[in-house]
């Protein structure tokens, strides 16, 4: 593949007015994505977000259960890994924006925000994909978002610091010349 996949112009120069977004979490596959993204899309001085998914329990503990603590702990472990991925991109001259969601539904929230920010693309890791891992492992979020981002959007995923699979956009992004509230208070 190319170096700069979805960062270049028409004519083939690199573009940094382009919305970029790393889907992140704990694990390693996420952090080969934003590797990948800085050494091979990202230009120095770019903006890029860092969206992470904070996954809401189905079934909500009660403060009996030591839900609270236990919330506290969660939000320290989140913002000390994220503060590594920023420190990352500063190293690297990349501006980083994080942004933290908070759904039961992992890849709905992030295809929501990709459709709410107008995110032109997004790369997203993923484990190795061998027989018996495909057996035991439950949703796949990086099959997900592949299949129902945007058609406005690139989705990149990126596997032992590899593009893995692509979806490259089809359309460029809406443009919106009113707000929803706009819209919203013209038809009352």
């Amino acid at each position: 593949m190319s170096r700069t996949h979805s960062a270049r112009g028409e004519r083939g120069e690199r573009r940094s007015d382009r919305s970029v977004a790393v889907a992140v979490d704990k694990d390693k596959y996420s952090l080969q994505a934003l590797h990948w993204a800085i050494d091979n899309v990202l230009i120095r001085g770019q903006t890029l977000r860092l969206v992470h998914v904070l996954q809401k329990p189905i079934c909500p503990v009660s403060p009996d259960d030591g839900g609270v603590g236990g919330d506290r702990q969660v939000d320290n472990q989140n913002m000390d890994f994220l503060l590594r991925l920023r420190s990352l991109c500063a190293r690297k001259h990349i501006q980083c924006e994080t942004v933290v969601l908070e759904d039961s539904d992992v890849a709905k929230a992030l295809i929501g925000y990709i459709h709410q920010y107008e995110i032109e693309t997004l790369f997203v890791g993923a484990a190795s994909k061998t027989g018996i891992s495909r057996l035991f492992k439950g949703t796949n979020v990086p099959s997900i978002i592949l299949k129902l981002a945007p058609n406005f959007c690139n989705v990149y995923v990126i596997s032992r610091r590899k593009v893995a699979a692509a979806r490259t956009a089809t359309r460029s992004v809406p443009r919106r010349t009113q707000s929803w509230n706009d819209l919203a208070t013209s038809d009352t």
